[in-house]
């Protein structure tokens, strides 16, 4: 028996001996019960679990039953669609809390609370999806050169495939490569081989730029990209093959060459300043903010039938969803709460279509407020991922902060837990984690990042909790510039030797493991405390686990890890994914040198 003598070493006992979350580990669905677990793997006699939990806006507080040695549990009848819930643990002397919050000794905040929506209209499909993100210009171009179909082919530069994109102060991004859908549907065979489940396309629609995000015609597919009747051959082709595909776009603003602003009927679909003159979005001179309190524009937009996003949704197209270019932006003019209430209006039309449909977002902060549920179902994960992954890296930060996060994996891992507290477990896996975009540099483009770095952080990407996604050419170490877009956006270099690379395939290893194991897509994750410079941490559901360590600092010293799933006793015995003559046995309490273990995913 374990004697206590005061509350916070009872606090710390239970810290690191019980486990719950949200995930199917604990809680699970038979028909109109739910039953939610708790595991208790310390030595502390006569503790009692309460499980504290509100349903249709009422709490309730019950005694949890035990079912084995370490595991307890409580069947909640449900009426309702959505349930919280947090735990209170106490013995004749001591009392915490167990929630998001970890434990602790006072009542969490209800934001705290653990979470279920039960009957939600998910895209459960995204959790096992690998996403690919293609600049269509850039990743291929096909036989026939379809440059001369641009609306302004007398504008536009040609580029060669060899050749360095143009500045924007050169160009003003009108400088086109020549790549296609029709080329991408040359690239299938090998995208498939990589293991990649889902296509993401930047703008595809009618407009001047190569971005495209000046759209200039939201029913036409760019001709220079192959017109309609390419992403009709590519979407059959898609099917065929079992992959998906979604399309960004934005409806916050269009291009100020659209046809609408030709049309007297449609040009009050724009908001104006006080002197009628069309209000710009952020200032960028070609990009006009599209006004919804006028219904007709949410009519063709998204309510009809045959409004934009439907009909790309439905036959012929069958597009998986949408990434909502600037989604925080949409119908801030017309004051928050419409901003929100036009959010629902548009999520509630699309689901009637197609209940599964993805409705992933662009933010770059903290979007808790739209991952309730009945908002946004993704976020391209900026706040809780990559930025957090930047400042560890030191980039991009003057002096004083590089000192503060430079391989400081303690504040990384505080960050990354910051942003799982805010929204619920089942959200967290629909979040779209990436290592580089159209917007952001390629991690391994700067000097500070080498390839062992970057190997560690695919390693991190492919096993994190949420949908990994990798931008056009990360596979091969793609050349590019970390000063401008332009650099961001370097044509695909299909000659390149990096195909035959040791980090190709072992990043292909990656992608087919998190394609095929559930306990990568939606086990629970347990974060362990490591020296400063590694990142650690288990996924598992059932007996699957998931070992992962990431040492960037090779001078680690000893250290003790404290594995919360198992009991004195126990030893898990892994292998490494890449290497099956590299093995681990852990235990409980593992005493081990960081610099003795090899950095990797092991598994049992």
């Amino acid at each position: 028996m374990l004697l206590e003598k005061d509350s916070n070493k009872f606090l710390q006992s239970i810290r690191h001996s019980v486990k719950s979350d949200a995930s199917d580990n604990f809680i699970q669905l038979n028909k109109s019960r739910l039953k939610i677990c708790i595991e208790d793997t310390s030595i502390i006699l006569h503790l009692n679990f309460v499980l504290h939990y509100k349903l249709n806006g009422i709490n309730h507080s019950v005694l949890m039953k035990k079912a084995s040695k370490s595991r307890y549990y409580f069947n909640i009848k449900l009426n309702s669609d959505r349930v919280s819930w947090y735990f209170e643990i106490y013995n004749h002397d001591y009392c915490v809390y167990y929630s998001k919050d970890d434990v602790s000794l006072h009542v969490p905040l209800k934001s705290r609370h653990f979470s279920s929506a039960i009957n939600s209209n998910h895209p459960n499909w995204l959790k096992s999806s690998v996403l690919y993100q293609i600049f269509v210009d850039r990743f291929q171009s096909s036989d026939k050169d379809l440059r001369g179909l641009h609306s302004v082919s007398n504008r536009i530069k040609k580029k060669s495939w060899s050749e360095v994109p143009d500045s924007y102060n050169k160009s003003k991004c009108m400088d086109f490569y020549g790549g296609n859908l029709w080329g991408v549907i040359e690239k299938l065979p090998y995208l498939q081989d990589l293991g990649i489940s889902t296509l993401y396309f930047n703008p595809i629609f009618e407009a001047l730029t190569h971005h495209a995000y000046d759209c200039i015609d939201y029913s036409e597919v760019a001709k220079c990209f192959g017109g309609n009747d390419a992403l009709i051959a590519l979407s059959s082709k898609l099917n065929n093959l079992g992959m998906d595909y979604i399309i960004d776009i934005s409806i916050n603003h269009t291009g100020s060459k659209h046809q609408w602003l030709n049309d007297q009927n449609t040009r009050e679909y724009y908001v104006k300043d006080p002197l009628g003159r069309y209000k710009t979005w952020e200032g960028a001179s070609n990009l006009y903010t599209l006004d919804y309190s006028h219904d007709k524009l949410k009519d063709r937009m998204y309510r009809d039938d045959k409004s934009i996003l439907k009909t790309w949704l439905g036959t012929p197209y069958n597009c998986r969803g949408f990434r909502f270019d600037v989604g925080h932006s949409l119908a801030r003019d017309q004051s928050y709460f419409n901003h929100f209430t036009l959010w629902r209006d548009i999520r509630a039309a699309l689901k009637s279509i197609e209940s599964d449909c993805l409705i992933l977002a662009e933010y770059w902060d903290d979007a808790s407020n739209y991952l309730k549920g009945d908002v946004w179902d993704s976020v391209t994960n900026y706040y809780g991922f990559l930025i957090p992954i930047r400042k560890f890296l030191g980039l991009s930060l003057d002096a004083r902060n590089k000192r503060k996060y430079l391989y400081n994996s303690n504040i990384l891992i505080e960050s990354f837990k910051s942003g799982l507290k805010e929204i619920s477990f089942e959200q967290s896996l629909l979040q779209v984690n990436m290592l580089g975009t159209h917007d952001i540099s390629r991690l391994y483009n700067h000097k500070e990042v080498d390839d062992n770095c970057y190997f560690y952080l695919s390693c991190l990407l492919l096993t994190y909790i949420g949908v990994p996604c990798l931008y056009y050419g990360d596979e091969i170490l793609l050349a590019g510039s970390t000063k401008t877009n332009e650099g961001y956006r370097y044509p695909m270099n299909w000659d390149s030797n990096n195909f035959q690379s040791k980090y190709f395939y072992k990043l292909k290893t990656l992608i087919y493991l998190r394609r095929e194991e559930q306990a990568l897509q939606q086990g629970s994750i347990y974060f362990l405390e490591a020296p400063n410079g590694v990142i650690s941490y288990f996924r598992k559901l059932g007996d699957k686990v998931f070992f992962i360590w990431l040492n960037f600092n090779e001078d680690c010293s000893d250290l003790t890890l404290n594995i919360p799933f198992l009991c004195d006793g126990d030893i898990l015995s892994l292998r490494s994914v890449f290497d099956s003559n590299q093995t681990l046995k852990l235990t409980q309490t593992n005493h081990m040198i960081a610099s003795d273990v090899t950095s990797g995913v092991y598994s049992n």
